[in-house]
């Protein structure tokens, strides 16, 4: 039953992931939309649910649960109850009781399919999120019923498939998000307001858009959408709208203008090619019992079946019915002549119903029988069996424009109705019964009636929708090739257009009522009779024989002539006509005025028949004539009238009979033409013949080769499907042409969820796997001949894996290939891994074992225990433990301990507990205080369920001690520190300042925070800083105590030096503080300044007079000969001891320099052999007593200062000769090593004690103590 309700209702479906989608639908709902939501949701059974309550929370408009035969009311939310399944009717919805006996849960389906039944256009269906593929076929009987269809967008989809199961069976109108979904609506609804009715100046406006958009197709495809039912054409538009995301009409059409390949789609998308294998089952069940045996009952052998399948998209109801009849005849079928005639607009779909090659997915309604018998199956694509194929021919051709097929026996237009208009129905049932042979039969869809053709047709079987054709007088149809101009008019005409309607009832109404309705008739084009207006009678009488309602055949004998020269005359001139005064007999006169009805979509006429009497006849003196005289004036001017009509039949003829010649001129020339193509075609035939004979030969030998592939593919693909290994063959696009039943079986998947799809959209793209398209491209691009790729991936179906792929190209193919290999390497590598696991587990028992802290394994929540290292049985004591509880084993626990483990085994959160204090029971039964650290965390079972407690527990008890040790020694420190006559202070391990004593703070006048480390700056002298800084990194970094001198500014201003040292406190090997000191040695300092200011001016004046005995000394040597050997060698010596005097007065200034570090140095290269070897020379000279003997050489010159490097060597030798009084034997020793000189000087003298040896570079050393009275130093 069809809905009376004028507004649209919106169907929504989900499953899984649907409740967030449902919310955002729900909030972007308007109030006063006009349209009514009914939510349908996958719900157990025992379920109840709460999503009314859920939603209200969301919506402006009232959301409530579905009641049976609850009316259905717009700006109303609607939701199905859990349990049950929900039936549309009139306005109603009903609720009914959700089967059992099938796991499937089906209710969006079973609804969408009741709301198309009795909503048709009204109806709107939106597929949400989902596991399963409900909702696809109710969304195609929506759309069969010229409804809207939309589907969730797959990224917003939680789970796609349910919205992707719609898309692919193309059954979709519009993929959005759920936020998107009602402002497209209300954009849907208000394009497709009603336009009956006046239009305002915008409506017309947009009606003239859309009047130009069916001229362009008109233009592009001869297909003219006029007629067509405008919700459904303009629902089609704006779903092209939509989709381009073009705002309004205008802008849509601009663009259509000039875009063709838009123009194409846009066409194809008009054409909504929804059709399937067996549509309604229980119609073909009745063409084999019933149309079948009726129809080959009457036919003779020579005789041939011929049925019409019109608008059969893309061939599967074409299929359906030569199945249906091979199963009614069998194998037989050879033995009739059957031509199954199927035609569409669309050269798509009839490009692929001649194929005859369908997708696994278009396969619905064929079982699996039919499967077998029916389709060969290739490449994942199942094709017709050539023996139905062979029954069936397929072309483009319109029904409502083209010359229709004859003699047909049964027509089939099922579901192309609905989306025509009542004209283009009245006209398509003409066609039909023109085309019927008599008791021919018509097929209609289940939502289509002949209630426009009911004088056509008779009804054979209601419930099937089959009909039989009538016996009237066969009107032949009108098939024009234009219903309505095909040019894009000006607005003023096309708003004039718009008036147009096949009401031509009306349009007659309104002629008679200005013409005070004087008796008449509506004819049409063919001047049949449609209707009587008045009393018609005294014109009319039945003509004997057939019965018909032509004019011409029914009007009376005296007007018949008349009336046919006035229709012909306004039929040619499209002008009223009037045939006045025509004599009926008893002194009556009819006046015939025939009208052509404007408007109109067919040419309709109209017949005014107006009677008067005839007028008393008067002679020239205005007498009365008498009978005689009035019958001789009646007759002339019926002679006159038949006089122009003779010369106007004359020159109608006359222009006829020049057409006709002509005509038959070009006949002739045909007739020539003709003659001699057959006779071309006659040895073309010939031709054929003998080509014809080549090519049976050619085709059998084709034909054994061909069964021959065929076995050897055959036995191919059986030796694949034995082969354990997976493999998938790609092609240049990396897309599955083959597949191997142990893939299928793997990874768990159809083959039509794998063939024709790219490797990466496996399994819903699930097959986005690194680096394996780099590898497939580096194969393709023949960078490598073979690649293995090994990788450890995440698979839908089997979870994370360890798979290795190995991509080779496919040789000698007909088009690029390659084989991909797939090796599923877990269960080895696990078995590997399981080996190293145990390994590893016997490795962290001997590691539980043998680790000092004491571990446990505690069992279940009662935590019995398992397992406990020898380092616990120490901790606790020697106590029964595997198989009890550790309430019981330690007993004197505090509970709240067992409580923290009970909360880790519940919470699987672990927990970390540091320097906890418990009391453990000792040998002698007393309580003992110990300290620990605890570590608990839960191990489970591969499902992640917990099994027990890892308890790990570190005895710290000696170490919280030590650290109350240290504690007490660092307080012991800091009042020592404090209680120093000096400034004093300790850093962190790192450097950073961590105490001062008070004097720091008496001297500074600053706060701790303004002298941490960064503070230093403030108070070094500036010329100090950075050397300080230095010195203190280079301790930190080296860890060796620090000691310089810098000056500090005191609080008045003033600087004063200080010499700092520190020394690191280690503690297990690390440093962990560093102790200072700053000493002020600011006299000291001032004291040395001026020591070395006083050296200074007396070397200065000590160098004056030595320098003047030098020269006199050498002024003697120079004045004593050879022979005065004793006087010249003694010169010599005293002048050389004059220089010496001079090297120790240099040295005490040298000295200084050395300790304030400004000691100058000229280093070049030397030969330090030559070096000491003087240095011995000059000791000899001085203590010729002594023998000093050299040992070893330098084997290449060295780079150092020769004066420099000579004063210590001559320094050590001094002292050795100064300090050896008796023994007189000294040994300089020289060693070189890789990258240095050593050097040692020994002697037998008095030595150093032992105490004083870390002093030896101390600036002087005493030892008068030690040596004879005779000797200083």
């Amino acid at each position: 039953m069809l809905s009376e309700n004028k507004f649209l209702v919106v169907g929504i479906g989900a499953s899984a992931g649907g409740l967030d989608a449902f919310k955002k639908i729900v909030s972007s709902i308007e109030p006063d939309s006009g349209m009514a939501f009914i939510l349908v949701q996958h719900l157990q059974p025992q379920h109840e649910s709460i999503l009314p309550e859920i939603l209200q929370k969301f919506s402006k408009i009232p959301v409530q649960p579905v009641e049976d035969n609850v009316k259905v009311q717009p700006d109303n939310v609607y939701i199905i109850p859990s349990d049950k399944l929900l039936i549309a009717t009139d306005g109603v919805l009903k609720l009914g009781k959700r089967p059992t006996y099938t796991r499937q849960n089906r209710a969006i389906d079973v609804f969408f399919t009741s709301l198309a039944e009795v909503h048709r256009e009204q109806a709107i269906g939106i597929i949400l999120s989902g596991k399963d593929e409900d909702g696809t076929q109710g969304l195609h009987a929506i759309k069969s019923q010229g409804g809207l269809s939309i589907a969730q967008d797959l990224e917003s989809a939680q789970f796609p498939r349910m919205p992707e199961s719609a898309i692919q069976a193309e059954v979709v109108d519009l993929v959005l998000a759920p936020e998107q979904m009602f402002s497209q609506l209300m954009q849907i609804k208000n394009a497709l307001a009603d336009s009956t009715g006046k239009h305002s100046l915008e409506n017309l406006l947009e009606e003239n858009l859309f009047e130009q958009i069916y001229s362009v197709l008109l233009f592009r495809k001869d297909v003219d959408f006029t007629f067509y039912k405008q919700s459904t054409v303009r629902r089609r538009i704006i779903r092209r709208m939509s989709h381009l995301k073009q705002e309004n009409v205008s802008q849509y059409l601009h663009f259509l203008k000039e875009n063709k390949e838009e123009q194409d789609l846009l066409f194809q998308d008009m054409l909504i090619p929804v059709t399937e294998f067996f549509r309604d089952p229980n119609t073909f069940d009745f063409l084999r019992s019933s149309i079948y045996p009726y129809v080959l009952e009457k036919k003779s052998v020579d005789q041939p079946l011929r049925i019409w399948i019109v608008g059969c998209s893309t061939g599967q109801e074409v299929y359906s019915m030569a199945i249906s009849l091979f199963e009614y005849i069998g194998e037989d079928i050879d033995h009739y002549k059957i031509q199954i005639f199927a035609t569409d607009i669309s050269e798509k779909a009839i490009a692929k119903a001649k194929a005859g090659q369908y997708e696994k997915k278009e396969l619905k309604g064929i079982s699996n029988q039919r499967l077998d018998t029916f389709f060969v199956e290739s490449e994942g694509k199942y094709t017709i069996e050539k023996k139905i194929r062979n029954l069936c021919i397929f072309a483009v051709h319109n029904f409502l424009k083209d010359p229709p097929f004859a003699r047909m026996d049964i027509i089939s237009c099922r579901n192309v109705l609905i989306y025509m208009n009542n004209f283009l129905q009245q006209k398509a049932f003409t066609i039909f019964h023109y085309a019927l042979a008599e008791q021919g039969f018509l097929l209609l869809g289940r939502s289509e009636t002949i209630i426009n053709a009911a004088d056509l047709f008779f009804v054979y079987d209601k419930k099937n929708k089959v009909y039989s054709r009538k016996k009237v007088p066969e009107q032949r149809p009108s098939l024009s090739t234009r219903t309505h101009v095909p040019h894009l008019r000006s607005k003023s005409h096309n708003a004039a257009h718009l008036g147009r309607n096949e009401d031509f009832q009306r349009n007659a109404d309104h002629v008679l009522l200005t013409k005070f309705t004087p008796p008449a008739l509506i004819v049409n084009d063919h001047f049949d009779i449609v209707q009587f207006r008045g009393a018609t009678s005294r014109y009319l009488q039945p003509s004997p024989g057939k019965a018909s309602l032509n004019v011409l055949k029914m009007v009376l004998e005296g007007l018949a002539f008349e009336l046919r020269s006035a229709l012909h005359k306004v039929k040619k001139s499209h002008q009223s006509f009037i045939k006045q005064d025509i004599p009926l007999g008893g002194g009556k006169l009819v006046t015939i005025e025939v009208l052509p009805l404007l408007n109109t979509i067919e040419p309709y006429y109209l017949i005014l028949f107006m009677e008067s009497r005839q007028s008393l006849a008067l002679d020239a003196k205005g007498d009365q004539v008498d009978e005689k005289t009035k019958r001789i004036i009646q007759l002339e001017k019926e002679l006159a009238r038949l006089r122009e009509d003779m010369h106007i039949i004359s020159e109608d003829q006359e222009a006829i009979a020049e057409e006709l010649q002509s005509a038959n001129e070009e006949l002739l020339s045909d007739s020539e033409e003709l003659q001699s193509l057959n006779e071309e075609l006659e040895t073309s035939a010939e031709e054929l013949q003998s080509a014809n004979e080549e090519l049976l030969s050619v085709n059998m030998e084709l034909s054994e080769r061909n069964e021959q592939l065929s076995e050897h593919r055959k036995l191919t693909e059986s030796i694949i499907d034995t082969l354990h290994e997976s493999f998938l063959i790609l092609n240049d696009k990396f897309k599955v042409k083959s597949v191997n039943a142990a893939f299928l079986k793997h990874f768990n998947c159809l083959q039509s969820e794998v063939l024709g799809k790219s490797v990466f959209e496996i399994q819903q793209k699930a097959w986005n796997i690194p680096g394996l398209k780099v590898s497939l491209k580096k194969v393709q691009q023949k960078e490598v001949s073979a690649i293995d790729l090994e990788v450890n991936f995440v698979f839908p179906t089997l979870g994370l894996r360890d798979i290795c792929f190995n991509i080779h190209p496919i040789d000698q193919a007909a088009e690029p290939l390659y084989l991909l290999a797939i090796d599923d390497l877990t269960d080895r590598k696990l078995n590997e891994r399981n080996q190293i696991l145990a390994k590893e587990r016997q490795t962290y028992y001997d590691f539980f074992i043998q680790t000092p802290a004491a571990i446990c394994f505690l069992k279940g929540r009662e935590m019995i225990f398992e397992f406990a290292n020898p380092a616990l049985v120490q901790l606790i004591g020697q106590r029964e433990l595997i198989g009890r509880r550790l309430a019981d084993v330690l007993s004197e626990l505090d509970v709240k301990y067992l409580k923290i483990f009970d909360r880790v085994y519940q919470t699987k959160s672990p927990y970390v507990g540091k320097e906890i204090p418990i009391l453990l029971k000792g040998p002698d039964g007393k309580l003992l205080r110990k300290y620990v650290n605890i570590t608990c965390q839960i191990f489970g079972d591969d499902g992640g369920e917990p099994e027990g407690l890892m308890v790990f527990v570190y005895d710290i008890t000696d170490l919280i001690a030590a650290q109350s040790q240290i504690r007490e020694n660092e307080s012991n420190l800091m009042r020592i520190l404090e209680a120093l006559p000096v400034m004093t202070w300790t850093n962190k391990e790192d450097g950073t300042v961590s105490f001062y004593n008070q004097k720091w703070y008496r001297y500074t006048g600053v706060n701790f925070d303004e002298q941490k480390w960064g503070g230093w700056k403030s108070i070094i002298h500036p010329d100090d800083y950075n050397v300080t800084l230095r010195a203190f990194k280079k301790a930190l970094e080296n860890g060796g105590p620090f000691e310089i001198e810098n000056r500090y500014l005191k609080k008045d201003g003033k600087y004063r030096w200080h010499l700092n040292r520190a020394i690191p406190i280690f503690y297990g090997g690390q440093i962990t503080m560093w102790v200072g000191t700053a000493t002020d040695i600011h006299e000291q300092k001032i004291s040395e300044q001026k020591k070395d200011e006083f050296l200074s001016i007396a070397s200065h004046e000590m160098k004056t007079p030595l320098t003047t005995a030098i020269a006199y000394i050498q002024l003697i040597e120079q004045s004593l000969a050879e022979k005065d050997g004793a006087n010249k060698l003694y010169a010599t010596k005293a002048l050389n001891s004059m220089t010496r005097l001079t090297q120790l007065i240099a040295e005490l200034l040298d000295v200084s320099k050395i300790q304030h570090g400004k000691l100058p140095y000229c280093i070049k290269e030397l030969d330090f052999n030559a070096l000491v070897d003087n240095a011995i020379e000059s000791i000899h000279y001085v203590s010729p007593g002594y023998k000093i003997t050299k040992k070893g050489n330098v084997s290449k010159q060295l780079l150092g200062d020769k004066e420099r490097l000579t004063q210590v060597l001559i320094n050590l030798l001094s002292n050795a000769v100064k300090y050896s009084p008796h023994n007189k034997d000294i040994v300089v020793d020289i060693k070189q090593k890789k990258a240095e000189v050593v050097v040692s000087i020994s002697d037998k003298g008095i030595g150093i004690y032992k105490d004083q040896l870390e002093k030896i570079l101390s600036v002087i050393i005493g030892l008068i103590n030690r040596m004879p009275l005779n000797f200083k130093g």
